[in-house]
């Protein structure tokens, strides 16, 4: 395997991971920060902003070439959405 595809694979593991840490988070995120931007990094909340520009920053300058989950806290943790047949 090629350091490229290891890299890919490094990283996909860290964004799973990252996603599983948010939902298992949500319920304590939606009291504090629903509505706002928050930042997870291994498994933990490490930053929250209102403005998603000023977080990224921060997390890039903090974190720089790691993976961070940056999402919008929403009454759902995970957005869900139904097409209807034509």
């Amino acid at each position: 395997m090629s350091d490229e595809a290891d890299d890919d694979v490094e990283y996909n593991q860290a964004m799973l991971a990252e996603e599983m840490a948010y939902r298992a988070l949500h319920p304590h995120l939606l009291e504090k920060f629903l509505g706002k931007w928050v930042a997870i990094f291994e498994g933990k909340l490490v930053d929250h902003d209102d403005d998603s520009v000023a977080l990224y920053q921060r997390m890039r300058q903090k974190y720089p070439g790691k993976f961070v989950l940056m999402t919008p806290v929403q009454t759902e943790a995970v957005e869900s959405y139904q097409i209807q047949p034509w």
